[in-house]
């Protein structure tokens, strides 16, 4: 199932982000790590740098977490196609249990023929404001990081 989510950036004052390590701005940094990672197996290649992340509820009433964070050490701009201008990190941020649902439709017979896909995310009022919510808390969780500090 698809999930919506935002990203959720925050500069970092700090140097401990991945900005002068991992971007296309700095290829000697992209060769080395790559080296490294071919030859051990280990070093910043090695990871996907998301593991860190975490679940909670929107409201006390919810039995069970529904909201979801991934935490990047880094920032993605365009999906990966624009680099970050500065040391930051970024939330991916979701709520997981969206009432609203899309559809994927057959346009004819010919296997060739690409699907019609419609996600249909949001069309909830509900959804919408789980969202909002998300957004939020992803905001406080920056300002509260002792990153920052």
């Amino acid at each position: 199932m698809d999930h919506l989510e935002v990203y959720v950036q925050q500069k970092c004052i700090l140097p401990i982000t991945l900005y002068n390590k991992s971007s296309w701005r700095f290829p000697h940094n992209m060769v080395r790590i790559g080296m490294q990672w071919l030859t051990t197996h280990t070093g910043l290649g090695a990871s996907s740098h998301l593991e860190s992340g975490g679940f909670t509820r929107s409201r006390e009433n919810v039995l069970h977490p529904d909201i979801q964070f991934h935490f990047l050490p880094s920032t993605v701009h365009d999906d990966g196609r624009t680099n970050g201008t500065c040391h930051a990190y970024q939330v991916h941020v979701g709520p997981m249990r969206s009432r609203s649902r899309g559809e994927i439709l057959l346009r004819s017979n010919d296997p060739r023929q690409k699907p019609f896909i419609n996600p249909r995310y949001l069309t909830y009022k509900e959804d919408f404001v789980e969202f909002r919510k998300c957004i939020r808390l992803s905001r406080y969780t920056c300002l509260e990081n002792t990153s920052n500090n």
